[in-house]
């Protein structure tokens, strides 16, 4: 038997080497796109996760004119509450550069070059001048934060004239220690000196940040005022404050209190305690002090400088002396 030669032609070799090729192409192909396709689906990954993350970290607000305040707490100030509305940082108030002793000769400077820790000086930035009675070339002229005063006739939460060159807006809670602390120590003190005489007009301003109670209390301190008797109401809860602050504040406790400020009727009282219209307003007053930054209580705004902190005595004189010589 013969055996039979096969040959394989130069075009044939050809063919063989064309299909192999495709062949092996297609295996790379499928080998590499796995790891590619991965790769391209984690860097879409991350930056995905990168966008979410810096979109969420925290909201935008809006801040009020910057200004410097004395350190809450350590020189004075109430801490606010965990989970309270007031938000220590949130705001202009919050944000501003903090100096823990405010005594003479030492001052802390904002970021506009506002001093406070010394008397502001005139001309500050954005000085408007005071929306009041007085002769417009006399208005001492107002601070960073603006003119916040009601002016309102027959305000019973406000102290002295309508027309005073200077008004003081106070931010309180009824909880607040050292809150206590100024209507104890100081406030009668800066009535007597400036008060009385027509110089300043405080005004009162709800900042319940302590919680339910401090909400209830604020409506009680409102419901004794439409009888026209909020301060002898603020000044007997606050004379009753412990060192660390009211504790408790229940309802039969503020009606105590008020039959102690000579509330006569206290079934309007009670239903001031209830009434929807009066938490309503207690919760706007809380907003506009979370507007501006209230980082804690008591703060006061003084022809628009802040004063945080129940501080002493001389504090306010040197502040509120100097803004009258502001022109």
């Amino acid at each position: 038997m013969s055996a039979r030669r096969t040959t394989v032609s130069a075009r044939d070799w050809g063919v063989i080497a064309v299909v192999a090729a495709v062949v092996i192409g297609l295996g790379i192909y499928l080998l590499v796109r796995p790891a590619a396709t991965d790769s391209s689906n984690s860097s879409r990954q991350a930056n995905t996760a990168g966008v979410g993350s810096a979109g969420s970290a925290a909201p935008v607000r809006s801040t009020a004119p910057p200004a410097v305040s004395a350190t809450p707490g350590a020189a004075g100030g109430s801490e606010a509450a965990p989970g309270s509305a007031v938000t220590n940082g949130s705001g202009a108030l919050g944000s501003a550069v903090s100096s823990a002793d405010t005594s003479a000769g030492d001052s802390a400077t904002d970021q506009a070059g506002v001093s406070l820790g010394d008397a502001p000086e005139a001309g500050v930035a954005g000085s408007t001048p005071v929306a009041a009675s007085t002769a417009a070339s006399k208005a001492p002229k107002i601070g960073p934060f603006g003119d916040l005063a009601r002016r309102q006739p027959d305000d019973p939460r406000a102290l002295g004239k309508r027309d005073a060159p200077v008004v003081m807006v106070m931010y309180s809670d009824y909880r607040c220690p050292f809150c206590a602390q100024f209507s104890r120590d100081t406030e009668q003190k800066l009535v007597d000196k400036y008060v009385t005489p027509g110089t300043l007009r405080i005004e009162w301003r709800d900042a319940p940040i302590f919680g339910e109670q401090s909400i209830k209390a604020a409506m009680a301190g409102r419901a004794a005022g439409e009888q026209g008797r909020f301060w002898e109401f603020t000044s007997a809860v606050y004379a009753d404050a412990p060192k660390t602050g009211h504790p408790d504040l229940t309802d039969d406790a503020l009606v105590r209190y008020a039959t102690t400020a000579g509330v006569k009727d206290l079934s309007a009282f009670r239903a001031g305690l209830a009434d929807a219209g009066t938490r309503k307003d207690v919760m706007a007053e809380l907003d506009a002090a979370n507007q501006i930054g209230v980082p804690s209580t008591p703060a006061f705004i003084i022809n628009g400088y802040p004063l945080v902190g129940s501080q002493p005595l001389a504090e306010f004189t040197r502040l509120i002396d100097t803004v009258q010589t502001l022109k």
